[in-house]
């Protein structure tokens, strides 16, 4: 859950295009938890300036603890890293 959220914020400080809100959002439902991290700074006009290693290294760690990732736009203008867990994994 901590490298979730830590490559969640590190990511929306490096590659947002000026983000005024960066949420980090953390939910326990029946045994798994979900962490969310999201900011609203993409813009349509500009590509996103990372090159993915980051998160391709979390997905597998995620995957590994029998979890999902999920990142990319959502919407014109916001980012999302989403990580569902089995609520005994999430500290990994």
């Amino acid at each position: 859950m901590l490298r979730v959220v830590q490559e969640g914020l590190t990511n929306a400080m490096r590659y947002a295009h000026d983000p005024g809100r960066i949420a980090v959002t953390l939910d326990y439902t029946d045994g798994r938890v979900r962490v969310s991290v999201e900011n609203d700074g993409v813009r349509a006009d500009e590509p996103s300036r990372g090159a993915g290693f980051g998160i391709r290294g979390l997905q597998e760690r995620v995957s590994a603890l029998g979890g999902t990732l999920q990142a990319g736009p959502v919407g014109a203008s916001s980012w999302r890293l989403v990580a569902d867990l089995p609520e005994e994994d999430a500290d990994g």
